[in-house]
């Protein structure tokens, strides 16, 4: 009996993962039951070609080790019993791109995120081969997904990069507006001159202007399909009439603000008696992902295993195309926060990445921007597994790990972030 024939619904691989359905290709939807969530198991039987088994096992490596916020995520590879080979994805449940539903103002962004999966996925060996729309899904949130990504032969590779920027090329083409924008002139561009590559199509897109470059709203604000309506226009300008009325609600406004700032001179602060000489000690914290020049947050989902005492588990940024973040942003980072006021001494970074560069910051709570965390307290070049940065126990509610260069692997892995200090007494 052909070893295909035990593939069948009920069967559990790797004693963990329990195939329900059926998809296509040597794909079943499975239940991860030691995580109790939803996969997608790809299966080679173990009567497959020697040839393919091994094909098949260095491309769950190579889309494992990509670990990419834009590019469905491989979780775990192996061999069954049996000898059927196994390759566990993420369940990427989100819709796919639809090329009519998007507003103008944000196609840019949209594009930025695919090519940016793109020209990684070329960089680690991988292409996809039949880019389309399809291909790309799409989150609640805005964030792009790439799926279908595979690993050619050697002698193809150069090939199929061509035929994914020229499949690349018109994907962004029907993404950009239909009108004449900044996006739709690169793109059109591209079939007058072939780029070479998707990272010279990146810098190419990165290039344009930075209030082109708008932030993504939830899909469920976005029309449903192209024959429902835009966005509605900016509001006009009100009446004199109304403008008089809003003068003199922003006066009232200005003068509480003024009050507020008087009583808080006079009136002394609830904590300010409050005593910071106990013994300097780790602090709790929690963490959140800091990302104001792009979309807001860089792997949120990941950034608890910064605190979670376990060195094994990371927070791991995006993988930039250069050491200047693709020339994207300034920089990306990760807010540690205290319950409450402390006094902080010093952050220990544990990382296992080399050559990057961090400034740290304190404020009595987060900013949205940068420039809302006053002046860096402490710099460093992180060049060994753990790196302490002294903070001269200043008080506040939350640090900034701010990263300002990636460093030579283009990617910054935090495994724990401990934070000295006092909490009041």
């Amino acid at each position: 009996m052909s070893s295909d024939a035990t593939i069948v619904s009920g069967r559990r691989v790797a004693d963990r993962y329990r195939l329900v359905d059926k998809r296509s290709n040597g794909a079943w939807t499975a239940v991860d039951e030691t995580l109790r969530r939803t996969v997608v198991v790809h299966l080679l039987p173990a009567d497959a070609d020697p040839e393919a088994r091994d094909h098949f096992t260095a491309e769950a490596r190579s889309l494992a080790r990509l670990n990419h916020r834009n590019i469905v995520c491989t979780y775990d590879t192996g061999v069954d019993g049996d000898g059927t080979s196994y390759r566990v994805d993420e369940l990427a449940g989100d819709a796919p791109l639809d090329l009519g539903a998007i507003a103008d103002e944000h196609r840019v962004a949209y594009a930025l995120q695919i090519i940016q999966a793109i020209a990684d996925a070329h960089d680690a060996g991988l292409v996809h081969g039949e880019l389309t729309s399809h291909s790309v899904l799409v989150d609640d949130a805005g964030r792009i997904q790439l799926r279908g990504l595979r690993l050619p032969p050697a002698d193809q590779l150069e090939a199929a990069k061509q035929a994914d920027v020229k499949a690349l090329t018109d994907l962004i083409i029907a993404l950009a507006p239909h009108t004449a924008s900044p996006l739709r002139d690169v793109a059109v561009g591209w079939r007058r001159v072939p780029p070479s590559s998707a990272r010279v199509m990146l810098e190419d897109v990165a290039a344009i202007p930075d209030d082109v470059l708008t932030t993504i709203p939830p899909r469920n604000k976005v029309a449903a399909t192209s024959g429902e309506p835009r966005p509605q226009q900016p509001t006009p300008p009100p009446p004199k009439a109304q403008q008089r009325g809003r003068a003199l609600f922003i006066g009232v406004v200005v003068a509480l603000v003024i009050a507020a700032a008087v009583v808080a001179v006079v009136v002394p602060a609830r904590n300010a008696n409050r005593s910071f000489d106990g013994p300097v000690a780790q602090l709790r914290v929690t963490t959140k992902s800091f990302d104001p020049q792009g979309d807001k947050t860089e792997r949120e989902n990941e950034a608890r295993f910064a605190v979670d005492g376990n060195p094994r588990t990371m927070w791991t940024t995006d993988r930039y195309r250069s050491a200047h973040f693709g020339n994207l942003k300034d920089g990306v980072g990760l807010i540690l926060l205290a319950d409450g006021a402390n006094e902080f001494d010093s952050v220990t970074l544990s990382t296992p990445t080399r050559g990057w560069s961090v400034e740290v910051y304190v404020a009595d709570a987060p900013a949205t921007e940068l420039k809302g965390w006053g002046r860096a307290l402490a710099t460093a070049k992180v060049e060994k597994a753990s790196t302490t940065l002294p903070l001269g126990s200043v008080r506040g509610g939350a640090i900034l790990i701010w990263i300002t260069d990636p460093g030579p692997s283009r990617q910054v892995r935090i495994a724990e972030a401990t934070v000295s200090g006092r909490a009041p007494q």
